[in-house]
Parts: C-alpha cells; sequence; structure tokens
C-alpha cells in the first residue's frame, strides 16, 4: 500500500473506492467512464495510439488492482506503416542472388 493512501481524515482514493458511492463499481458506468477518458485523450489531449493504448492498460490493471472488473473498451488500432526501403547493400545482394538463379537455370523465387 502506497504510503498515505487511503488512510486517515480524507481517505484519498482508496478510501473513495471503498465506498459505496464509488461510480466506477457499476460495469456499464465504470465502461463508460473509462470510454470518455480515452474520448478525451484522443480528441482534446491529442494522443496517438501508441500512447492512448498503454493508458488504457494503465487502467485496466488498476481496477484489477482494486479488485473490480477491467473496463471493456476497445484498443486503438495503430496505423499501418508502410515498409522501409531497402538499402543500397540490400539491393546489390538481391540483384546478384537473380542473377546466380538465371545463370543456374533453375527454379527459384526472390
Amino acid at each position: 500500500m502506497v504510503a498515505g493512501a487511503g488512510t486517515s481524515g480524507g481517505g484519498g482514493i482508496l478510501g473513495l473506492v471503498e465506498s459505496p458511492e464509488y461510480p466506477l463499481v457499476e460495469g456499464d458506468t465504470q465502461d463508460w467512464a473509462v470510454r470518455d477518458y480515452k474520448r478525451h485523450l484522443k480528441a482534446v489531449e491529442r494522443w496517438k495510439p501508441a500512447s492512448v493504448n498503454p493508458a488504457l492498460a494503465a487502467l485496466g490493471s488498476f481496477h484489477t488492482q482494486l479488485g473490480l472488473r477491467r473496463p471493456i473498451v476497445r484498443r486503438e488500432e495503430p496505423p499501418a506503416r508502410a515498409p522501409r526501403a531497402s538499402t543500397e547493400e540490400e539491393q546489390r545482394r538481391l540483384l546478384l542472388m537473380a542473377e546466380r538463379c538465371v545463370a543456374s537455370s533453375s527454379s527459384c523465387a526472390i
């Protein structure tokens, strides 16, 4: 337990979570709250999928540590990456292999 969290007076986050008024204990409410947070990260904070997904994973882990179920929230699909261009050395090796294949008169797939 983190020092000071959920102890003395105010209760902190752990005191709030243990109270019956904690809004995220209900399944649908929990899911919608996390979806709203995801929407906020994307629209207001302008986070990319590579940053949004770890934040969602952290929230899921947080809820699990509190004994709650993981929120049902769809992860962001990372954008498709363009294939990288071959280096000059890789191009030379490919052409050399193609020449050897043609010279040996055997069927080759490159």
